[in-house]
C-alpha cells in the first residue's frame, strides 16, 4: 500500500507461491516490512535478487544501499511478461470470465 498507493491485486503469499514455481527459483523470501532497511538481505545473504520490472525506485535505493554497505550481490530487474496482455491495468478492465480465457 505504501509504495503503490493501493492494495495489491494478489496477496503476498499468492505472489510468492507463483514465483516459487519458476524453475530457476530456489527460495522465495518476502522483503522487509520496514522499507529501506534490507535486513532480509543481511539475514539470508542471497546470491541474486530479482526485482519487479516496475520497481524503479526500489532498484535505485537498493543499488545505493549495496554500495553504502559494501554488500556484494547480483540483482536483476525482471522484464515484464507479455505486458500487452498481463498488465494490471488491462486485466482490471476485463471481465472475470475474459481473464480466465487469457490465463
Amino acid at each position: 500500500l505504501e509504495l503503490k498507493g493501493h492494495i495489491p491485486e494478489q496477496l503476498l503469499e499468492e505472489r510468492m507461491e507463483l514465483v516459487s514455481y519458476e524453475s530457476e527459483v530456489t527460495h522465495v523470501i518476502a522483503g522487509d516490512e520496514e522499507l529501506g532497511t534490507y535486513r532480509v538481505i543481511l539475514e539470508h545473504r542471497p546470491d541474486i535478487i530479482v526485482i519487479g520490472h516496475d520497481q524503479d525506485e526500489l532498484c535505485r535505493d537498493l543499488e545505493a544501499w549495496l554500495e553504502d554497505e559494501n554488500v556484494a550481490l547480483v540483482f536483476h530487474k525482471a522484464s515484464p511478461y507479455s505486458p500487452e496482455v498481463f498488465s494490471t491495468s488491462i486485466l482490471q478492465e476485463m471481465m472475470p470470465d475474459e481473464i480466465h480465457e487469457v490465463i
